[in-house]
């Protein structure tokens, strides 16, 4: 059972992102908050430096307010306002992308590391109301967080379609296999030992 979530969303590169936020920065928050919406890697690694940016840019807005009045009071006061706008928007979705990469980081060690499936369970851990557990494991799988899993609302658990078949795979393989922590997402992938692979869960590389 193949799922269409898991085939890679092309988003745009985010050279493209900084130029556009930069020459034009509404386009580029679009295209910001697109890129952190279906890319798995990006919602869990791009807060922080969202951040740090955005503080950067907004200091230079205010500093260079001087140097931007020479071309008059109320051109240089919009240039200072632009860069701040523009800072200050990468903070708040830096922010909100920060908050976001640590939920979907306890979901994962719940539900991959602890192999807990019930709904209930997970959300109680969380901890969120059980609707949010469903609306939040449900984002996660259409981000492709987790490989053919599916809700099953009748049972109330996540479900992993081919989970039965993997572990078989893994416990008939004839080389050694480890588990290793990635350090993108924190959850544990069985890896061939030596070997270099991509975690599973978010493509950050894990070596085993």
């Amino acid at each position: 059972m193949t799922s269409d979530y898991n085939k890679p969303i092309k988003t745009h590169s985010w050279p493209l992102i900084i130029f556009l936020l930069i020459i034009f920065w509404p386009i580029g928050v679009y295209f910001l908050v697109r890129k952190l919406s279906v890319d798995k890697k990006a919602s869990l690694s791009s807060g922080r430096k969202m951040m740090i940016w955005g503080w950067i840019i907004a200091v230079m807005g205010v500093f260079s307010w001087t140097s931007l009045m020479e071309d008059g009071v109320i051109s240089g006061t919009l240039g200072m306002l632009f860069y701040v706008s523009l800072g200050l928007t990468l903070v708040y979705f830096g922010k909100k992308s920060s908050i976001r990469a640590i939920q979907y980081k306890k979901y994962i060690d719940i539900i991959v590391n602890k192999r807990v499936r019930s709904i209930a369970t997970i959300s109680s851990a969380i901890p969120v109301s059980h609707d949010i557990a469903i609306k939040d494991i449900q984002e996660m799988i259409n981000k492709g967080f987790f490989e053919d899993a599916y809700i099953n609302y009748h049972r109330d658990e996540i479900v992993f379609a081919n989970e039965a078949e993997v572990e078989g795979r893994v416990k008939n393989h004839k080389v050694e296999m480890i588990a290793v922590p990635c350090n993108g997402c924190g959850a544990n992938n069985k890896v061939e030992k030596g070997q270099v692979d991509n975690c599973q869960y978010c493509g950050s590389l894990v070596s085993g």
